[in-house]
């Protein structure tokens, strides 16, 4: 229970922090994914700290981790982590997302399995498309952003922060959601 309550503060400051800087510290991901390493294996913990330290130097080369996580998942059984680290990992070296978004993302599927990567995904894709609406843009620069992401093309002009999507934000809401009903059920069973 006390660290059901430590991820919900967690997934909390995480939230806060992607809605008001457009970042969030590597403080309060490094406590994502401490709670959320608690009950995995050692593999998981040594690639958790590659992807939150790797890709501070080396961008373009965080692809390497995603074919370890695949085989370190498949070894373990552990699709789902695997998946999020991949994913999260190839969005952050082809400048898709930010590292921010890649490592809630992991936390997210090690701290809730494929019920956490899917509850991600599905975020990340609702939250794109109601920014899409309450800015006012054609549901057609959605797609064409997708598919631009999809086709591995991507502007390398800087994006203002106010036009970015706030992916962490949306992850980790669904990380306090699946807390928040997890305490729920600890304490009124």
């Amino acid at each position: 229970m006390v660290v059901n309550v430590l991820a919900a503060a967690a997934w909390l400051a995480a939230i806060v922090q992607d809605l008001t800087r457009r970042e969030v510290s590597l403080l309060v991901l490094g406590s994502l994914a401490l709670v959320s390493l608690l009950d995995r294996a050692w593999p998981w913990w040594v690639l958790a700290a590659l992807a939150l330290l790797w890709p501070l130097r080396h961008r373009s080369r965080s692809l390497v981790l995603a074919p370890i996580a695949i085989g370190v998942g498949a070894v373990t059984g552990e699709m789902p982590v695997a998946l999020a680290l991949a994913l999260g990992s190839v969005g952050w070296a082809l400048r898709w997302w930010g590292g921010a978004d890649g490592i809630v993302l992991l936390a997210l599927a090690l701290r809730h399995g494929r019920a956490g990567l899917y509850v991600g995904l599905v975020l990340v894709v609702v939250a794109g498309l109601f920014l899409t609406m309450i800015r006012k843009r054609s549901g057609w620069e959605f797609v064409t952003a997708a598919s631009g992401i999809l086709s591995r093309r991507r502007l390398d002009e800087q994006i203002p922060p106010e036009s970015e999507m706030p992916a962490a934000a949306a992850l980790a809401v669904g990380g306090l959601v699946m807390e928040v009903d997890e305490l729920w059920t600890l304490v009124f069973g």
